[in-house]
């Protein structure tokens, strides 16, 4: 799989999990934004995906969790979790991807790492 592929993927998996976070999380409307944000991430890889002919994941049913969310807390853990490794991709592809050199793009390692930094309050290092 394109870089432009597993992306595509893991933003299925995004919408899918902020599904799961705002059923538990304190701060569901947060949830339901992210989600809505990664949506829309999401059609914006699926359409650079089809103006390059590159073949576009299906989203699965559903999406292993790295550990079972059944309160606030572990919701918590699970969206942060999920933007950690999320700007760790980002700034993979972007970095073996010219076609995501572009401003609109350049962004996302920080835009989750702002995001998961919404959820737990810890920083991490920044993937070099």
């Amino acid at each position: 799989m394109s870089s432009l592929s597993d992306l595509i993927a893991s933003s299925h998996a995004a919408v899918y999990t902020y599904g799961i976070v705002s059923a538990f999380a304190h701060e569901s409307s947060q949830a339901l934004d992210y989600q809505a944000t990664h949506r829309q991430m999401r059609d914006q890889l699926i359409a650079l995906a089809e103006k390059r002919n590159i073949p576009i994941p299906a989203a699965q049913a559903a999406y292993a969790l790295p550990i079972r969310v059944y309160n606030n807390a572990t919701a918590l853990t699970v969206a942060a979790t999920l933007e950690n490794a999320l700007c760790a991709q980002w700034a993979a592809a972007i970095s073996t991807d010219e076609s995501l050199m572009t401003n609109s793009y350049l962004v996302e390692p920080e835009n989750a790492a702002m995001r998961a930094f919404s959820w737990h309050h810890i920083a991490l290092d920044f993937p070099s």
